[in-house]
C-alpha cells in the first residue's frame, strides 16, 4: 500500500490511526501525510530532504 492508499483508508475508517501508522512504519499521523505529499508530488523531495521539512 502506498501512504496515499494508506490515508484513503484511514480517513474511510476502515483502518485505524496506529494501524495506518503501521502500515506506512511512519513515526506519526505527520509523518504519513508527507510521506504521501511526496509520493504525490515527487519534485518536492529533492526540496524536502535539502530542508528537512515540506515548505508552507
Amino acid at each position: 500500500m502506498t501512504a496515499a492508499e494508506t490515508i484513503s483508508a484511514f480517513e474511510r475508517s476502515l483502518i485505524t490511526e496506529d494501524e495506518a501508522i503501521e502500515q506506512a512504519m511512519a513515526d506519526d499521523l505527520n509523518d504519513l501525510y508527507r510521506r504521501a505529499v511526496l509520493e504525490l508530488a515527487p519534485h518536492l523531495v529533492a526540496q524536502a530532504i535539502h530542508s528537512r521539512h515540506l515548505p508552507c
